[in-house]
């Protein structure tokens, strides 16, 4: 078992308290990671990766986030281009996606990178 190390106010920290403290993280991080050198964790299910549409009709980040103009638009442009019509998608998700994106300004409040993104995405689709 490895023993926190706790800094207490006041306490000088000396190069010889980094390095114990340093070392022990090291000792302990290798412990958990696997032969194969990864570290495991736990994901029991896809709402890790795939959170579900919101009640306002909007992607978050996590199954519990608030609902963003980044993930809305990405998950409403990825179901188009895999054959989804503008009201399709379980639950209508197309159409509630679409209108949430334009509730709250259009897809041009989407981050610069993600505008990049869309568009290298679209010139591969079309053979450009």
């Amino acid at each position: 078992m490895i023993l926190p190390v706790k800094v207490t106010e006041g306490e000088i920290i000396t190069h010889e308290k980094t390095t114990t403290t340093l070392t022990r993280a090291v000792h302990y991080l290798s412990a958990l990671q696997a032969s194969d050198g990864h570290w495991p964790a736990e994901n029991r299910s896809p709402f890790f990766s795939l959170p579900p549409l919101n009640e306002d009709g909007g992607w978050g980040l996590h199954v519990e986030g608030q609902s963003n103009m980044f993930c809305t638009t990405l998950n409403y442009i990825c179901m188009r281009i895999l054959g989804e019509g503008p009201d399709g998608g379980q639950e209508n998700s197309c159409a509630k996606s679409r209108k949430w994106i334009l509730d709250h300004g259009g897809v041009t409040y989407i981050p610069s990178w993600e505008k990049t993104w869309l568009s290298v995405s679209l010139l591969h689709l079309l053979n450009i």
